[in-house]
């Protein structure tokens, strides 16, 4: 969510173009990260944002291993996506052992044994 008016740009700098403004409060999507700015999506736009004008502080973590993203915080919900050994993941919440991670455009759970 974001936490004032801010410019979506088409890339991760302030001299990216600025596909839209986003309203405050606005639910964004976040997926990859670069440096301090966020890949989101808000309705059918993508674009960057930078963090600090986001909701809910994400950190970068790295896959220990090959890993089953799910689409819950448990061994029985479905898998997403493998994620390869050494892959960069955004994390946004956690419940128990499990974190809510972003990979590019999908998102998922990953157990915490499994990021480093």
């Amino acid at each position: 969510m974001t936490t004032g008016a801010v410019n979506m740009r088409s890339s991760a700098s302030t001299s990216g173009s600025v596909i839209t403004l986003l309203a405050k409060g606005t639910s964004v999507r976040v997926g990859e990260s670069s440096g301090s700015w966020r890949k989101v999506t808000a309705g059918s736009r993508t674009g960057w944002v930078h963090s600090d004008y986001l909701s809910g502080a994400l950190t970068s973590r790295v896959t220990t291993g090959a890993v089953n993203m799910r689409s819950g915080p448990s061994t029985s919900n479905a898998v997403v996506t493998l994620i390869a050994k050494g892959t960069t993941v955004s994390v946004a919440g956690s419940q128990g052992s499990w974190r809510k991670v972003y990979v590019g455009t999908r998102d998922g759970w990953v157990h915490n044994d499994y990021l480093k």
